[in-house]
Parts: C-alpha cells; structure tokens; sequence
C-alpha cells in the first residue's frame, strides 16, 4: 500500500512545503485527544525545526501542530444548540421588557 512520510519528513527529504506537508501527513499524527501525552509532547517538539526559529516567538508549537491536525469536523458548530440557546435567551430578554412595560405603567398610575 502507499505509505506517506511524516510531515517532518516531507519537509526535510522531498522539500515540501510545511502546508502540504501537514495536510498530507495530518492522519498519520496523533489525536490532539490522545491520552499519550509523552506522544504528543514527541510530535509538537518534532515539528520545531520545519520552520524558521522566529516563528516559535509568534506561534506555539502546540497550536501550529493542532491547526494542522484537526479536520473541519473537529472544529464543527453545534448549531442546534446554538439556536435553541438563542431562542431561550431571546425569550428571555422579551420577558424582562415585558415586565419593565408593566413596571412603568403601575408608576404612571401612581
């Protein structure tokens, strides 16, 4: 079968550059989940010397390597959720300016 290299590999030996490499490599590297945290230490730290030393003063090692290794299904918007927390809270706000219309029309009758 096709074996692909890690992305530090297909930076190193074939002179990928580091965007296609993750985006190659990103199934064969750890889940950000994963319990193993001696393995995800190994891969953060593996990934340093694809880029330039400066880098790491702007970006962790950590986030640049979690970019890369999850997928838009990672990242999805619960967006059920979303809209039912929206209605409850709209609902809400709609009933606290219904009770200060009340609250202003008992003060007009004093």
């Amino acid at each position: 079968g096709l074996v692909i290299p890690s992305a530090v590999d297909l930076c190193e030996k074939y002179l990928v550059e580091p965007e296609v490499a993750f985006y190659f490599a990103r199934t064969l590297m750890p889940s950000p989940l994963s319990t193993d945290e001696a393995v995800l230490k190994g891969s953060v730290k593996s990934i340093m010397p694809i880029l330039p030393a400066p880098t790491w003063t702007r970006i962790s090692p950590e986030l640049y390597w979690t970019f890369w290794r999850l997928t838009l299904y990672d990242i999805s918007l619960p967006k059920a959720h979303y809209e039912s927390t929206i209605k409850r809270l709209t609902e809400q706000i709609a009933q606290l300016d219904d009770s200060k219309d009340k609250d202003k029309d008992k003060d007009k009758d004093k």
